[in-house]
Formats: structure tokens, sequence, C-alpha cells
């Protein structure tokens, strides 16, 4: 119970995260609007199908490991996109 109660906080504070920052770099309002919607679709969505990829890895160490890096990839890359975005270049 503990560690479902500190998963959907991290989440929410993220997501709360992402739609404050996308409105301080002048998003349009639809596209924070889809950012913030497709966050919670993707909790949604995920565990029908990442319940099948779990069982074709045949471990859920490895499928978690897994996740974990695409979890932190994608925090990672978020604000070069938004700078990318921003300046228009990699190289500003």
């Amino acid at each position: 119970m503990l560690s479902l109660g500190i998963l959907s906080l991290t989440t929410d504070t993220f997501n709360t995260n992402i739609a404050l920052h996308s409105g301080l770099e002048d998003f349009p309002a639809t596209v924070t609007e889809l950012i913030t919607t497709g966050c919670y679709e993707g909790g949604i969505v995920a565990p029908l199908y990442c319940t099948a990829l779990i069982n074709r890895m045949w471990c859920h160490i490895r499928a978690f490991s897994a996740f974990a890096a695409l979890c932190a990839a994608v925090v990672v890359l978020h604000p070069f996109l938004v700078s990318l975005r921003r300046s228009g270049s990699a190289c500003a």
C-alpha cells in the first residue's frame, strides 16, 4: 500500500510539474492539455500492454529495469526537447 501511495504521489507531482513548466514556456493551451491527458491515458493503457511484455520477457526484474530506464530517459529528455523548441536548434 505504501508503494502505491508513493507511486501516485510522484506521478501526480511529475504531471503537475510538466503542466506548470509547459505554461511557463508558453506552450499553447491545447498542447499542454494533450501532454497531461497523455500522461493519464498512459497510466490507464500501459497495464494492458505491459502485462504481455512482462510475460514475454520471462522475468519481472528485466521488465522493471526496462521500464525504469524508459522513464528516466523521458525525464532527462524533456528539458532538452523544451530547450530545443525554444532555441530552434540543439547547439544553442
